[in-house]
C-alpha cells in the first residue's frame, strides 16, 4: 500500500513514518482486523490523533496516576502552530544470564530524551543516559551498551553512560542531517551488510536527494581506532594517541517500478589524515579519486536489487566487492586473494502466503576470504569501527543460514523465532600463538607477500556454530516495555564442542 517504502536505510524519521500511515489509511478497507487495529495504535502513538498526558501540565496529585494509565504520555510537551518540544525520562532494568560463565549481571540505566521540530523542515532530538552494572562484568559485556562503553571497559569502573543526537533539515527534495544515531544500512531482511548496530554508533553528516524514481544518499562519518597507550615513566605516566579514521558511503538507488529497484553504493575506508575534500564530495567515483591521492585507502563497491515477485512475497540480493581482479575472476581463477567480495540473497513472505500477521524471512550469506581487511596501518583500514565489523558481524571466510519469522498479537505483543546456521573458517596458529596458514578468516590479519595467491572459502580450522533464538516484545501501557530473549547455541570446533544458553529480560520505560 505505501508506494515509496524503503527500508534499505533505517531508522525512518518521524516525518517518513506519519506520511506513511496517513497513506495507510487512505487504503484501511482492505486490511484485515489485526491489521485495521495496529494501524489506529500508530495513529495514536504518533501523535495523528494528537490525544496525549501532559504529565507537568495538571495537577501534581494526578502525576502517579497518569504514569498508569495505557495512554500516550509524556513529561513534557509543547506544541503550537509551528513548534514542538517533547522533554521524556527513560529507564531500563536488565537481567543476562549465560550458561558458559554460569553467572548473571544486571544493568540499571536512567536518562533523559528531548526531541522537537519547527514547521515542517527542522527536527532535532538528544539522549543521553548513564548506568550501572551489578553482577559479572563478562556478562554484563553482553548487552551493546555496556560492550561499547569506554568507561566500563577501560577505567574498569562499574558505570556505563551512552548519548545519540543529531540536526536534521528537511525540504523535498532534499534532506541533511548532523549528528550520531543508531543506523542500519542494506538491503537484508535479518542481516544489515553495510552498516548495523554490532559496532558503536558514529558521528556522521547524511545527505539526501529524492525526486521520483531516484534517491540519492551520502553520508561521511567519523570512526573510532583504538588508543595506542604508551608507557613513559613513573612522572608522566600513559600516553595516548589515536588514528583518525572516516567513512564514506554513496548510495544511488532507481525505482524501476512499484516491484523492482535497483541499487549501487561506493564505500571509502581511510585513516591516518585530515578529511579528504575527494570523499566529501558525492558526485565523484571514488575509486578513481582515491588513485589520484597515491592508493591510499580501501574502496569497496555494492550492488543490490528487491523484486516483488507478487503480494506478500519479495525477493533481494546483494554483492559487494572489496577487491577485484577482472583478469583472474573471468579466467576461472576467481578464488585468487585479489578477489575478495561477499553476496547476500533473501526472501521474505507474508500473507496472504503465510497467516495474517505472520512473517517469515530467509537469507543466505557468503563472505570470500580477506573480505573487509586490508594492509597498511595496524587495523586502521578495515571495515571496522571501534575494533567491530561496521555492518554484519560475520567475520570473512564465512557462511551463514538464517530463517527467522515473527508473529504479531494484537498491536502490543510482538514474537520472533530464529534459526542461524555459521560456518567460519579460522587462521590455522601454532601452540605458541604463532600463525601458520592465513586463510582469510581474520578481519585484522591481512594478506601478505608470503600468503599463497589462491584462497579457497571455508579453508583453515572449520567452525561450526548453530544458534536457535527467541524474542519476546510486550508493551505493558503506552510506553512501557517488557523484552524476553532466549537463544540456544552449539560450537562445533573440531574436536572441541560446546553448548550454551544466553538468557535476557528487560524491562524499559521509552515514552516517545
Amino acid at each position: 500500500m505505501i508506494k515509496d517504502f524503503d527500508d534499505s536505510i533505517l531508522p525512518l524519521s518521524r516525518g517518513e513514518i506519519i506520511y506513511f500511515i496517513s497513506e495507510i489509511e487512505q487504503n484501511k478497507s482492505a486490511l484485515n482486523g489485526s491489521d485495521r487495529e495496529f494501524l489506529n495504535f500508530a495513529k495514536t502513538k504518533y501523535f495523528i490523533n494528537r490525544n496525549f498526558i501532559n504529565l507537568t501540565g495538571g495537577d501534581s496529585s494526578d502525576f502517579f496516576p497518569s504514569l498508569l494509565q495505557d495512554s500516550v504520555k509524556h513529561l513534557y510537551r509543547y506544541i503550537d502552530s509551528n513548534f514542538t518540544l517533547t522533554i521524556d525520562p527513560t529507564f531500563r532494568y536488565k537481567y543476562i544470564h549465560y550458561s558458559e560463565l554460569k553467572s548473571n549481571s544486571n544493568l540499571f540505566d536512567l536518562g533523559g530524551e528531548f526531541y522537537g521540530g519547527y514547521k515542517d523542515w527542522f527536527g532535532f532530538y538528544f539522549l543521553g543516559s548513564n548506568g550501572i552494572q551489578a553482577g559479572n562484568r563478562s556478562v554484563a559485556e553482553l548487552d551493546k551498551t555496556v560492550k561499547h562503553s569506554y568507561t566500563f571497559n577501560v577505567t574498569k569502573r562499574n558505570n556505563f553512560d551512552f548519548t545519540l543526537g543529531y540536526l536534521k533539515i528537511k525540504k523535498d527534495p532534499f534532506e541533511l542531517e548532523i549528528g550520531r544515531q543508531e543506523l542500519f544500512w542494506g538491503n537484508g531482511y535479518i542481516n544489515k551488510m553495510i552498516i548495523s548496530d554490532n559496532a558503536q554508533p558514529f558521528d556522521f553528516i547524511k545527505f539526501r536527494i529524492e525526486y521520483k524514481a531516484l534517491n540519492y544518499t551520502f553520508l561521511h562519518g567519523w570512526l573510532v581506532h583504538p588508543s595506542d597507550i604508551t608507557y613513559i615513566n613513573e612522572q608522566y605516566g600513559e600516553n595516548r594517541s589515536k588514528i583518525s579514521k572516516y567513512l564514506a558511503i554513496s548510495r544511488l538507488n532507481y525505482k524501476i517500478s512499484k516491484k523492482f529497484s535497483l541499487s549501487t553504493s561506493q564505500m571509502i575506508i581511510y585513516a591516518n589524515r585530515p578529511i579528504e575534500l575527494a570523499y566529501l564530495n558525492p558526485f565523484l567515483f571514488w575509486e578513481s579519486a582515491q588513485r589520484s591521492l597515491n592508493d591510499l585507502d580501501n574502496s569497496l563497491l555494492n550492488f543490490d536489487g528487491r523484486y516483488l515477485l507478487t503480494d506478500g512475497i519479495e525477493l533481494c540480493g546483494t554483492m559487494i566487492f572489496d577487491d577485484i581482479n577482472f583478469e583472474k575472476l573471468f579466467k576461472g581463477k576467481w578464488t585468487s586473494i585479489n578477489n575478495g567480495f561477499g553476496w547476500q540473497l533473501g526472501s521474505y513472505l507474508t500473507y496472504p502466503y503465510t497467516w495474517k500477521s505472520f512473517d517469515l524471512k530467509v537469507e543466505y550469506m557468503q563472505f570470500r576470504p580477506f573480505l573487509f581487511t586490508h594492509p597498511g596501518l595496524p587495523g586502521a583500514l578495515t571495515y571496522t569501527n571501534n575494533g567491530e565489523l561496521i555492518g554484519s558481524d560475520l567475520q570473512p571466510n564465512s557462511t551463514r543460514f538464517n530463517i527467522e519469522c515473527n508473529l504479531r498479537s494484537g498491536y502490543k505483543l510482538y514474537t520472533t523465532f530464529g534459526f542461524q546456521y555459521t560456518l567460519h573458517g579460522e587462521n590455522i596458529f601454532d601452540v605458541s600463538g604463532n600463525l601458520i596458514k592465513n586463510v582469510g578468516g581474520d578481519v585484522f590479519q591481512p594478506v601478505t607477500i608470503n600468503d599463497p595467491d589462491f584462497a579457497y572459502l571455508l579453508d583453515g580450522r572449520l567452525q561450526k556454530e548453530l544458534k536457535i533464538y527467541t524474542q519476546l516484545e510486550y508493551e505493558i501501557l503506552f510506553g512501557y516495555y517488557f523484552t524476553m530473549h532466549f537463544s540456544y547455541s552449539r560450537l562445533n570446533l573440531n574436536p572441541a564442542v560446546s553448548n550454551d544458553f544466553y538468557l535476557w529480560g528487560e524491562f524499559k520505560i521509552a515514552l516517545n
